[in-house]
């Protein structure tokens, strides 16, 4: 995807606001709120997290590494004392304001024997925690957002991890294709929310209250453009992000949307039959680019299945032991 300006400022301003939220809440839920010097070093290191996802994110593993080496060197700011471990290898704890590795967080995972050779068992690593993070601050801004990535990189699984730990919001799936239009979006519209008249108008809203819709539009670059260039469904989705209403042709009027929430996955547009998004619509889009797994969780994931397998295989191996004697 290419780099814009506006988005990259946007998902730092978003990350920042969301640090900020945490401070509220915890000084809302404890009796001893946090101290101006935790603050700081709170909101200083939350700052260099925001600079690495903001303006990196949307880039492989290497790049947010040599960004991360970057700030290292430019900063007077303390960083992690491990050069070792790069910078995004971390999150700042809100109680303390210092480095917390993700390694700290991480769930000794184990597979029930019955499951080993299922093809649909998750094994959590570094990458998905740290994703699932990312996303959840973002998605509790109720910003839009992408992922963006090579087939079976887990950018669907990820999201749906992240969503489900947001129990306000209602998820629908919609599979965009090449001839995928705003009749989609509008049948979405008709079946999960209901329109309501108002002294300003028709305003279109989730039915239930307090909650919001999450399209998530998956393949969201596979629409074909039209003879002016144009993704019809590109723009309309760009229409309700900018300026919270769209046209009905039915009666010939404004409708303006509340709580309804976008978010899409898409291989890169390099890969045959996308189309690349334009930068009118991406400069509203939080983006994440979703790659394979790394050397270390490509260790957890392999290492939680044999673990497993040997446990499986510890009474078969004693029944041969005894058969041999």
């Amino acid at each position: 995807m290419d780099f814009t300006r506006l988005r990259a400022l946007g998902s730092m301003f978003t990350m920042l606001n969301q640090s900020v939220r945490n401070i509220l809440m915890y000084n809302q839920e404890h009796d001893f709120k946090l101290s101006e010097e935790t603050i700081e070093k709170y909101m200083s290191k939350s700052l260099i997290l925001a600079i690495l996802w903001s303006f990196a994110g949307d880039c492989k593993l290497k790049y947010r590494i040599d960004l991360g080496e970057f700030v290292r060197l430019s900063t007077n700011i303390q960083m992690p004392s491990n050069d070792q471990n790069p910078i995004i290898d971390y999150e700042v704890e809100l109680a303390s304001g210092e480095w917390v590795p993700w390694l700290a967080k991480f769930p000794q995972i184990e597979v029930e024997t019955h499951k080993v050779a299922a093809p649909d068992v998750v094994v959590p690593t570094i990458d998905t925690i740290r994703h699932e993070s990312l996303l959840f601050t973002w998605l509790s801004e109720h910003k839009p957002l992408l992922l963006c990535g090579p087939p079976g990189s887990g950018k669907t699984m990820t999201l749906f991890a992240a969503l489900r730990g947001l129990p306000d919001l209602e998820v629908v799936g919609l599979n965009f294709s090449s001839a995928t239009t705003p009749k989609l979006m509008l049948k979405t519209f008709d079946h999960y929310c209901e329109y309501k008249r108002t002294p300003n108008g028709f305003v279109l809203a989730q039915v239930q209250l307090g909650k919001w819709l999450v399209i998530f539009c998956d393949e969201i670059n596979l629409p074909d453009e039209d003879k002016y260039g144009t993704q019809r469904v590109i723009s309309f989705i760009r229409q309700c992000i900018e300026h919270g209403v769209f046209y009905r042709t039915s009666d010939q009027s404004w409708v303006k949307s509340e709580r309804i929430q976008f978010v899409g996955a898409c291989n890169p547009p390099n890969d045959p039959g996308r189309k690349p998004l334009s930068h009118r619509f991406l400069r509203h889009v939080l983006l994440v680019y979703v790659d394979y797994p790394g050397e270390l969780s490509l260790k957890q994931i392999y290492g939680t299945f044999n673990r497993e397998v040997k446990t499986l295989q510890k009474p078969r191996i004693g029944l041969m032991t005894i058969i041999l004697k």
